[in-house]
């Protein structure tokens, strides 16, 4: 179904962002070089220190978990959550067949 639907667009559809360096800098607090290298890119082209991280479970919730700072745990939650475009539409079907199946059943709205 629709739920079904919203929930694979998030886990099969990987939206890349940047951050600065003093985000950057935050990052390889919490992540070892070693690692951070096979999930994240460095901007080659850029100079200012600034890092390219992706919406990938593993790397959001590592760095939601641990990282110590309130503006990269931010940064990072607003990114993963609004990854996916597509789940716009899906959530619009969503709210128009929960209302269709509360009318049908007597009701006003989902939410009573």
């Amino acid at each position: 179904g629709l739920e079904s639907l919203f929930s694979n667009n998030i886990t099969e559809k990987t939206k890349y962002y940047n951050v600065g360096e003093e985000l950057a800098v935050e990052v390889e607090k919490v992540i070892p070089r070693h690692v951070l290298g096979q999930l994240v890119r460095r901007d080659d082209l850029s100079s200012d220190g600034s890092m390219t991280l992706s919406s990938d479970n593993l790397l959001s919730n590592t760095l939601l978990a641990h990282s110590p700072s309130p503006q990269l745990r931010k940064e990072v939650y607003l990114e993963s959550n609004t990854a996916i475009p597509e789940n716009l539409k899906v959530l619009d079907a969503l709210i128009e067949q929960r209302h269709i199946h509360s009318t049908l059943l007597g009701y006003k709205s989902y939410a009573h």
